[in-house]
């Protein structure tokens, strides 16, 4: 019966380690009802590695939720998943950085691998901290405000906050109360403020920042930014509009080169033509480039549809 028993409480272990990308804590071991001696058997048989607190299934190197659990068991209970790591636990794709960052307040007890980033809080606040499938993390909004303010770029901070909101992580308003709580004094809290206050005026893209900002630089109006266009054929989304001229601009990626999206490209285009739209288009490339000839193109569409500049 007791050989029963253990090998009941392994089955479980290794089910809900290998869940968790081949880790746990020796807290979630307890939990799982593993006694003590089982563990230490399962060590010294080479079946389970120990790293601190936490514990590793013997196989694959661990994944990166792993090593989130490794580096939350090897902290203090008010430690959390915070910034990028947090944004990527809640669902942030195409964003990523291999170092763990882990937010907590002044004295915790913090892992001290050489991947593990730790960000002591001063505004820490506990119920900024969500259990998320079994991850201490920070909430989305929290944590994308801190990771602005941590990423070594204001560009790159730019592109994080909108593709948190492009992906639905958290919405512009939930992003402006969170950096609201900033101290005005801290590095690059204004520019965390613009930046937001764009992406509530419209832009989801760093593409589309870069070009209301370069607007500004060459002397154009404001665009109304990720305006809908209903037609007969459907809702079409366009990236940017200079509604009280009738002039539109899209700004294409690579991707935008694929026959599937070039073709929805064309059909968009076309229904702007048929509302009487005028539709121009601009490399992204131009804008990271910061060439002119697109924005001499756009003031001469502007100025032909009523622009006075």
């Amino acid at each position: 019966m007791p050989h029963t028993k253990d090998t009941e409480s392994r089955r479980r272990l290794v089910e809900f380690a290998e869940a968790n990308g081949g880790a746990l804590s020796r807290k979630q071991a307890r939990t799982l009802g593993v006694a003590a001696r089982s563990l230490r058997s399962e060590i010294d048989r080479g079946r389970l590695l120990a790293d601190g607190r936490a514990l590793r299934v013997v196989g694959a190197p661990p994944d990166t939720r792993a090593r989130w659990v490794m580096a939350l068991a090897n902290s203090s209970p008010t430690c959390a998943l915070d910034g990028v790591s947090s944004l990527n636990a809640w669902g942030l794709e195409h964003f990523d950085d291999l170092a763990i960052h882990l937010g907590g307040p002044q004295g915790a007890r913090v892992d001290r691998s050489p991947d593990v980033r730790f960000h002591c809080q001063r505004r820490w606040l506990a119920e900024d901290v969500v259990e998320l499938h079994g991850l201490r993390c920070i909430r989305p909004d929290v944590a994308a405000v801190n990771a602005a303010l941590w990423l070594p770029t204001v560009r790159a901070a730019s592109t994080l906050l909108a593709m948190t909101c492009q992906q639905d992580v958290c919405d512009p308003e939930e992003l402006l109360r969170a950096a609201r709580r900033l101290p005005g004094r801290l590095r690059r809290s204004k520019d965390v403020l613009a930046v937001i206050d764009e992406i509530r005026g419209g832009s989801e893209s760093i593409n589309e920042l870069d070009f209301a900002h370069a607007c500004r630089r060459h002397g154009l109006p404001e665009p109304d930014r990720q305006q809908a266009l209903r037609s007969p054929s459907g809702l079409w989304y366009l990236d940017v509009e200079f509604t009280e001229y009738g002039v539109h601009v899209e700004i294409h990626g690579v991707h935008h080169r694929r026959p599937d999206r070039a073709y929805q490209d064309d059909l968009k285009s076309n229904e702007v033509a048929i509302s009487d739209g005028l539709s121009l288009r601009v490399p992204s490339s131009a804008i990271r480039d910061d060439e002119d000839a697109p924005y001499e193109q756009l003031a001469r569409a502007l100025r032909k549809n009523g622009w006075s500049g």
